[in-house]
C-alpha cells in the first residue's frame, strides 16, 4: 500500500523556539521537532513506543535526547482529502487503513 506522506521542512535554528515545558532542561540549537500527524485509535502502549524508537534511532546519530520534541496528533478518517474537494475514506473511494 502506497499510504505515506512526509513533509521535511529545515530551519535555521533562530527560526524554532523549542523551549523547557517545565522538565528543567534546556533545548540546543540542534533540536528536531516531529509531528506525527494520522488516524486515532492507537494505545498509549504503541505510542510511548513509537517515542521511544524515533528517540532511539536519533541518539544513534548523535542527537541529544533532550532536542527530540514530538507531537502525536490524532484525526478520523473524515478529516482527510486526498484530492478533488472530497473526503475520499467517507465517500468510499478509499478503505480506512488497518491500524497496525
Amino acid at each position: 500500500v502506497r499510504d505515506r506522506f512526509q513533509v521535511i521542512t529545515e530551519h535555521p535554528a533562530q527560526q524554532i523556539i523549542a523551549e523547557d515545558a517545565g522538565l528543567g532542561f534546556e533545548r540546543t540549537e540542534g533540536v528536531i521537532v516531529i509531528q506525527v500527524f494520522t488516524q486515532r485509535g492507537r494505545t498509549d502502549e504503541a505510542k510511548a513506543a513509537l517515542y521511544r524508537a524515533i528517540h532511539d534511532a536519533l541518539a544513534a546519530i548523535g542527537v541529544a535526547s533532550e532536542d527530540v520534541f514530538i507531537g502525536y496528533v490524532e484525526n478520523g478518517p473524515q478529516d482527510w482529502s486526498f484530492g478533488f474537494g472530497r473526503a475520499q475514506y467517507v465517500t468510499g473511494e478509499l478503505g480506512v487503513p488497518a491500524l497496525g
